[in-house]
């Protein structure tokens, strides 16, 4: 598929025809009545660019109650471009027309709008306010808010300078450009495990629609712009992408631009975002119905409240996103010291993600072994990236839940400096001196370098 396309997926079903008298549509497992207008009631998109093309999926059904939906085909459907212009169904063929039943949405390379992609948030939107309401027993008028800010959340692409793909090390691909694209997409990583390579096509294949991913012998630009790159919603503002209880993951991460974000699918439990350091054998759902976009986020947010499995927790994650936090919750809450209960909300970004997406870096003074990152080559690799190629700044830290993170920004810092000198000379001199993350900290902390945001 090509780059150039915004590519949905959804069902057409057959058998019913535009304009006409609708007596019966298949809706998330129930038929409801509609008569003298189309059944769908949003237009397809909204055209924002150039000709666009829809990939659609073909499916039929002699069985809408039974919910048996044959696949029976691929088309693409291109539309000339006028631009802000909205369009409805279109026909496929012989008594065959678009109609959602549900909708999966890849945005490749450009913002789009997406007004009628929310079936499943639609659906399950009374379910997720009951929820609030009588299980989490929140006053229903913050429940806007509640969304608001969580769907603000940092958005982190991790990647692990410090390791390599097959001969490749990551570091490598940090360059000082202003364009090349960087985190690359997990399908694209040369030398991934045939049990890697299996779970990813599952996801790729049956949820977004992709052609099987196929075996890279090194990292190819060409490969990037179609494939999804993983990444985490940081609801609970971590400096790092994964708990360290997560031990072995990725110790780097992008943080996405908000103006990247209508390219980012979201859905409920971690699947992909901490390979190719973590061997994961099975992903949570392929069910399309269960991911969503952050503005259509209703159905995603029940999944991941039912996965916390204590409500007082799930209570005190309510208020901590409504008091408008930006740091880690204290390790002295409930919340604090149950980082592991809070289910991942993963996200997959469609389209190449280059400096222009990225916003801020953030990286351990530690390797994913626990040993020093920061003052290594790879660790000046992040830094030459930040602020050369991005024109942003590194946040550094201790931990994942650390209260309080050290910035970045400039080569010519003389207190950074201080501290910087002489762990890069720990890496480039004989010397017999020990330099660890705890000698790195304790500098910073002596001259009053760590701030909390």
């Amino acid at each position: 598929m090509g780059s150039e396309h915004l590519a949905l997926e959804f069902c057409v079903v057959s058998e019913y025809v535009f304009g006409g008298n609708f007596t019966r549509f298949y809706h998330e497992g129930r038929l409801e009545e509609s008569s003298g207008r189309w059944p769908c009631d949003w237009p397809i998109f909204k055209i924002l660019d150039d000709t666009i093309g829809l990939r659609v999926r073909l499916c039929s059904s002699n069985d809408f109650r039974a919910s048996r939906v044959v696949h029976i085909g691929w088309a693409t459907i291109k539309f000339p471009a006028r631009g802000g212009e909205q369009y409805s169904a279109h026909k496929l063929g012989s008594n065959v027309y678009v109609c959602i039943w549900y909708v999966f949405i890849l945005c490749v390379n450009w913002c789009c709008q997406h007004p009628l992609l929310t079936a499943s948030s639609t659906i399950r939107s009374t379910a997720m306010g009951n929820y609030w309401q009588f299980i989490l027993q929140q006053d229903p008028n913050n429940y806007l808010k509640f969304v608001s800010l969580l769907i603000s959340s940092p958005i982190l692409l991790p990647f692990d300078a410090n390791g390599k793909a097959g001969n490749t090390p990551i570091s490598s691909l940090l360059t000082n450009s202003t364009s090349a694209p960087f985190p690359p997409p997990l399908s694209c990583y040369p030398s991934l495990a045939t049990s890697q390579l299996a779970v990813i096509t599952s996801l790729e294949t049956s949820v977004f629609g992709l052609s099987p991913p196929t075996v890279q012998t090194s990292f190819d630009n060409s490969c990037f712009a179609d494939r999804p790159v993983y990444g985490v919603l940081d609801t609970l503002h971590l400096r790092l992408p994964f708990r360290d209880s997560q031990t072995g993951t990725a110790k780097q991460a992008a943080i996405l631009s908000r103006d990247a974000t209508p390219r980012v699918v979201i859905y409920n439990g971690e699947a992909l975002s901490s390979s190719p350091n973590s061997n994961v054998s099975s992903i949570p759902t392929t069910d399309p119905r269960r991911f969503g976009t952050l503005n259509h986020i209703n159905h995603v947010l029940l999944d991941f409240f039912q996965a916390i499995p204590d409500l007082n927790i799930a209570v005190q994650f309510v208020n901590y996103v409504l008091s408008s936090a930006v740091i880690p919750p204290p390790s002295d809450t409930l919340l604090g010291q149950s980082l592991d209960a809070i289910p991942t909300l993963e996200v997959a970004i469609f389209g190449s993600v280059t400096p222009p997406d990225v916003k801020g870096i953030v990286s351990s003074f530690a390797t994913p072994s626990g040993g020093l990152f920061f003052g290594s080559d790879d660790s000046l690799a992040v830094r030459d990236w930040a602020m050369v190629g991005v024109r942003t700044s590194v946040t550094w830290t201790e931990f994942a839940n650390s209260p309080e993170i050290v910035n970045d920004n400039s080569f010519t810092d003389n207190a950074f400096n201080s501290v910087w000198n002489p762990a890069f000379l720990y890496f480039h001199s004989s010397t017999n001196a020990t330099v660890n993350v705890g000698n790195v900290t304790t500098a910073f902390t002596a001259i009053d370098k760590f701030t909390s945001t």
